[in-house]
């Protein structure tokens, strides 16, 4: 579709240039091509950080499914390179996308670290303790500000 689309754009760039009556179809056919590179580049985007971020283990555990996502990324690099558009892909697009996935893991973790230290110790007795309230507060401080970070 894409090389369809290239092909009769450059035809009709080069051979029918002064023609006013396919000015139009023209500019369809390169507004299509922008719509398709968009659509390549944010499932790029969406399959790479499926791929980098999988929660349930590495990704060669299931061969099958490692397969497919190996050949399905492979092939919109591919067309991400035929366009010339891997690096905008990579570049700031994908690495936006990691940094927030990465910062949102970070943050959920940091606020499980300090929430389970902040916890009151039940085998000392201290239940009724006040000061557990205020290791609480500071660890919900400390993950505010870590969260004040972005």
């Amino acid at each position: 579709a894409l090389d369809l689309i290239d092909s009769t754009t450059s035809a009709l760039d080069s051979n029918l240039k002064g023609v006013v009556s396919v000015q139009s179809i023209w500019t369809q056919l390169v507004n299509l091509g922008e719509t398709f590179d968009r659509a390549v580049e944010a499932e790029f985007v969406h399959q790479s950080s499926e791929a980098l971020l999988r929660h349930d283990g590495p990704i060669s555990e299931n061969g099958q499914e490692a397969t497919e996502v190996n050949l399905r990324l492979r092939h919109l690099c591919q067309c991400l390179v035929t366009r010339g558009r891997l690096r905008a892909a990579l570049n700031p697009t994908l690495r936006d996308v990691l940094l927030s996935h990465m910062k949102k893991a970070i943050r959920q973790h940091a606020k499980a670290l300090l929430q389970e230290l902040g916890e009151p110790k039940e085998s000392n007795g201290d239940h009724g303790d006040h000061g557990d309230q205020g290791e609480q507060d500071k660890a919900d401080t400390k993950v505010e500000t870590v969260t004040a970070v972005d």
